[in-house]
């Protein structure tokens, strides 16, 4: 099969347009999910009595919309950061359209952790309001 240069040329330009268009596509993204574009965390460690400890925080809303059924995932992280231990958390309430609410969540440290990292597992927006 003999393919004219005028062809191949025309290839050529086609192929690197598609290239340029899915690869720019996909670069916008920057691998941010939404929950860490729209929502921020504020949060601690509280030890108490007995080995027992909790996250507590507050967690605010940048969506136009209420956010309801927000789930956090809380990791207990070695020195190196490797995941040692994870728990599932739930804010209680909805949380206003640029508000805030607060959270707490019971972890059992396993001796382990050095540090934590809290981050919005999952949510639904609410339109609308409420």
């Amino acid at each position: 099969m003999c393919i004219s240069l005028g062809w191949r040329a025309a290839l050529l330009i086609l192929g690197l347009i598609l290239g340029v268009a899915v690869t720019g596509a996909g670069a916008q993204n920057f691998g941010v999910r939404p929950e860490e574009r729209f929502f921020n965390l504020t949060w601690s460690l509280e030890r108490g009595p007995d080995h027992t400890a909790r996250i507590v925080g507050r967690i605010s809303s940048e969506y136009g919309e209420f956010a309801v059924g927000v789930v956090l995932l809380v990791e207990g992280l070695d020195e190196g950061g490797a995941v040692v231990g994870k728990t599932i958390g739930y804010v209680d309430r909805p949380i206003p359209a640029g508000g805030s609410a607060y959270f707490e969540v019971p972890v059992t440290p396993t001796g382990r952790e050095k540090s934590y990292r809290v981050s919005v597992l999952y949510h639904s927006r609410l339109r609308g309001g409420m």
